[in-house]
């Protein structure tokens, strides 16, 4: 695969892999990847299936949790009792504000709007780094790497939201990352956003952290 590397001031290093010719229609797939310097750990994937679907997870110290929005706009979780137990997955939603209830959004085949489809937080202190399996890189079709040392605080927390939005919909995705940054400024915190127009539907990242 071709790669085009793309880096800019803050704690995001953003990765942009170009598939060769004849790869159109394959799977999409997008990382999130924290490192500490010398460790990296993933934190966040999200990836849009060969049937359209989007499917995606993100790092949780006791279990791993899976997120689906099929074709017909069904949404639901899944977690996966090989990696947690009931107890600790019964915990999380009590506690996050997810409901395990299946969801509905709009079609994916006619899109419009938008919908979050995950948000979070993360500590990227050592304690992170040391309680998860080293990150392997391999090509993807994005990569983001949030370097935990430029986030202040002893817990080194970051905020993060995935939104799904209406292709070639500018308007609307000007709206969400306003919303966003009107939220965070407020909060005295910095906020950034990465989108990813080459996916159907277009994806927002924002990212919240305080910085240096």
């Amino acid at each position: 695969m071709r790669g085009r590397i793309s880096c800019r001031r803050g704690p995001v290093a953003s990765f942009l892999l170009r598939p060769e010719r004849g790869q159109v229609g394959k799977a999409k797939r997008l990382e999130i990847v924290g490192t500490d310097g010398t460790r990296a750990i993933r934190l966040i994937w999200l990836r849009i299936g060969r049937d359209g679907g989007i499917y995606g997870s993100f790092f949780h110290p006791s279990m791993t949790l899976h997120r689906s929005y099929h074709r017909d706009g069904i949404v639901h979780w899944r977690y996966d009792r090989r990696l947690g137990n009931a107890g600790a997955a019964d915990e999380f939603f009590k506690e996050s504000g997810y409901s395990r209830d299946v969801d509905s959004g709009p079609p994916l085949g006619s899109f419009t709007g938008h919908f979050l489809f995950l948000q979070g937080g993360f500590r990227l202190d050592p304690d992170c780094f040391e309680d998860r399996k080293p990150y392997r890189f391999k090509a993807v079709d994005h990569l983001l790497i949030v370097d935990s040392r430029v986030i202040q605080g002893d817990q080194r927390h970051m905020n993060f939201y995935i939104d799904l939005v209406e292709a070639n919909s500018f308007q609307r995705l000007g709206e969400r990352m306003a919303e966003f940054q009107r939220i965070f400024t407020s909060a005295a915190r910095i906020c950034e956003h990465h989108c990813y127009l080459e996916l159907e539907p277009w994806v927002l990242v924002s990212l919240a952290y305080s910085s240096r």
